[in-house]
């Protein structure tokens, strides 16, 4: 088999649906509540307030919101597309501890062709638990036929299936990669 077939899927980490833990870092609570109506917009559907808003929250400290910022970013949701921007502000996630901006660095990396990066950013995702992550590493170490790792790619794909963390989308995704190695096998 020389091309995995594989389905196009939603992004991985998007701005959080439920409300979060409080920041600790926050000496009140007005960066976090700015932060929860952010995503109460986003569910409603107005992505033009729900970025106003995630980078209100960001702006006043509130470091959850730095990876919703650069998702609207990465994917012009309510703003112009910029995926320099975009990158910058889920490395400030990723500093600031959301394991969630690690894949969407990694797929960051990914896109803009710099593979060696993509897969260290979504190694440390896949570490974090993000079978999601893991997902994409695998079909990483599929993508180039002159550097293909099938068995690491099997056993990425294992784990990314077994992963509490993974889109149900996701396992799906996985279990037909796998079905289609080991036909080829």
């Amino acid at each position: 088999m020389d091309d995995v077939q594989t389905i196009d899927r939603p992004p991985i980490c998007t701005p959080m649906s439920t409300t979060p833990k409080k920041n600790p870092n926050s000496r009140t609570n007005k960066p976090q509540s700015i932060f929860d109506e952010a995503n109460e917009v986003w569910e409603a559907g107005n992505a033009v307030r729900a970025f106003s808003l995630f980078n209100a929250a960001a702006s006043a400290g509130e470091f959850l919101a730095f990876n919703s910022v650069g998702y609207f970013l990465d994917h012009g949701i309510g703003v112009a597309k910029d995926s320099v921007e975009a990158l910058s502000w889920y490395k400030r996630a990723a500093r600031s501890g959301d394991p969630c901006a690690y894949s969407n660095i990694g797929l960051s990396y990914r896109n803009a062709g710099n593979m060696r990066l993509a897969k260290a950013w979504l190694r440390k995702a896949m570490e974090c638990g993000d079978g999601d992550a893991a997902l994409e590493l695998a079909k990483l170490y599929l993508s180039n036929p002159a550097k293909r790792n099938r068995k690491l790619a099997w056993a990425t794909l294992r784990l990314a299936r077994e992963s509490e963390s993974i889109t149900e989308f996701g396992r799906e995704e996985c279990n037909t990669i796998l079905q289609q190695l080991s036909s080829a096998t």
